[in-house]
């Protein structure tokens, strides 16, 4: 798999500094640059993938509390945060694009405006939190998106729900709706498993991430066996070519809402 991360040290410089989030020829401005200048309307939300320095989870938890502290007061609120889900089907699947264990926590920051994402970034309360995410996370993914579905999640009433997050990237000339296409083919397929799409949101500028992402779907499954059945199925297997087809990148992490 393309690696599509940097290290930590890096969101020190995009958050601190308000730099573009990865190095690019083009002189186009990306991550909080991006943000601090479009002219956009609507909310934006923040996906944090993470993963854990050894013993790290507490640090990252205190700079969690402190974040979510100021991300209320400026009128935003988290619509979904996820556990690296662990199940032997899940980690043993050759589905493509799935992993289930390069993450260990995915946090989805929804803010009022693009603004308020950068007045988090340089504000004093983020500056205090900084060194605990430092101490506490080896590597991350972080991807800012907008538009499309992305009213918070209510939790799960079971703890074997698994949420399939699904990050994604078109083919050129006609993959978004050939991908379009997929969905319609597929819906019925995930209803009668009961699973269905919590968040559907548009990508629009990588804060820490090595490739471009188009679009963000989370999936709520009822359990991890629920999906692994789904997509050994002969009605899934009959159209998952027209996502395959569709797409250039697709990456799947599993995920629950309970430790």
């Amino acid at each position: 798999m393309v690696k599509i991360y940097c290290t930590v040290a890096l969101l020190a410089l995009l958050f601190l500094a308000g730099l573009p989030g990865h190095a690019q020829e083009s002189l186009t401005p990306t991550g909080l640059a991006w943000l601090a200048q479009t002219d956009m309307e609507g909310p934006v939300t923040v996906m944090d993938l993470v993963k854990f320095r050894p013993d790290g989870e507490k640090s990252y938890d205190e700079y969690d509390a402190l974040v979510e502290a100021k991300l209320t007061s400026l009128g935003g609120e988290v619509v979904f945060r996820g556990y690296s889900k662990s199940a032997d089907g899940l980690n043993s699947s050759s589905y493509e694009g799935l992993d289930a264990s390069s993450w260990d926590r995915v946090t989805m920051r929804k803010y009022p405006t693009a603004k308020a994402v950068v007045e988090m970034g340089s504000s004093e309360g983020y500056r205090a939190a900084f060194p605990k995410r430092m101490q506490g996370v080896e590597k991350a993914l972080v991807y800012a998106f907008g538009s499309g579905f992305m009213r918070k999640v209510a939790v799960s009433d079971s703890a074997n729900t698994v949420y399939m997050l699904n990050l994604l990237r078109f083919k050129d000339d006609g993959g978004e709706a050939d991908y379009r296409e997929y969905g319609t083919s597929a819906m019925p397929v995930l209803l009668k498993n009961k699973a269905r799409p919590v968040l559907d949101m548009r990508g629009l500028t990588a804060v820490i991430s090595e490739e471009e992402i188009d679009r963000l779907i989370l999936v709520s499954y009822p359990s991890p066996e629920t999906f692994l059945s789904m997509i050994r199925s002969a009605d899934y297997r009959a159209v998952a070519h027209k996502r395959t087809d569709s797409i250039e990148l697709g990456l799947l992490f599993p995920f629950s809402d309970q430790r």
